[in-house]
């Protein structure tokens, strides 16, 4: 049975009941719509099992994007960032477990810690994708490391400074941009010379 749904998911309502062969083979002894199990024997003597429960959904999705702007900004730097979650009421996810897909597609299982908090690093055009329950509180916060940080949700005004919250009563996206402006050196050097001397004026 399922123990523990990730936030934002409901559990399944009833048990897994499945029996394993004499040869090691798996099967589910019901024709689940929600569950599939697969089997790997690639290892001398040993057979290994995976299964997947598709849970349903009741949840919202908070999305934290990264641009980095101006001429000394670096497209390359990772910036940090820790993201805390809390229920309607304002009490942390203690310990609650998350599903997370970055923008290259990888996805990741989260185990907040005892704040309901995680820390993850973005750099330009680098997204994370949180799928949460309905009305969560969140906060997210990032190191600028010497950028001037701004921050949107969905379409709405710029704000000053790298601390963004809000509550989830719709899908939010988070848009964070960092910008480091200054003067490039050349290494050009111009040396004007003062010229000396009378000036001689002609007339016809």
């Amino acid at each position: 049975r399922e123990l523990q749904a990730p936030l934002g998911y409901l559990s399944l309502t009833h048990n897994v009941r499945f029996v394993v062969g004499d040869t090691g083979g798996i099967t589910l002894l019901n024709n689940y719509t929600d569950v599939t199990v697969t089997s790997d024997d690639s290892v001398p003597e040993t057979m290994a099992f995976e299964m997947k429960i598709k849970d349903s959904s009741v949840s919202k999705v908070l999305t934290v994007t990264k641009t980095v702007s101006g001429n000394m900004g670096s497209r390359d730097q990772k910036f940090d960032f820790t993201a805390t979650f809390c229920d309607s009421n304002g009490t942390p996810y203690q310990d609650g477990i998350v599903t997370a897909r970055y923008g290259d597609g990888t996805e990741v299982t989260i185990t907040l810690d005892s704040t309901g908090s995680t820390t993850f690093q973005l750099a330009h055009g680098d997204s994370i994708r949180f799928v949460l329950p309905e009305d969560t509180q969140y906060t997210v916060t990032e190191d600028p490391n010497g950028y001037t940080a701004t921050w949107r949700v969905n379409n709405g005004g710029i704000q000053q400074g790298s601390v963004a919250s809000g509550t989830l009563t719709e899908n939010n996206t988070v848009a964070f941009t960092n910008a480091k402006n200054g003067i490039i050196p050349t290494g050009v050097t111009f040396k004007i010379k003062r010229l000396l001397g009378p000036i001689l004026f002609l007339s016809a």
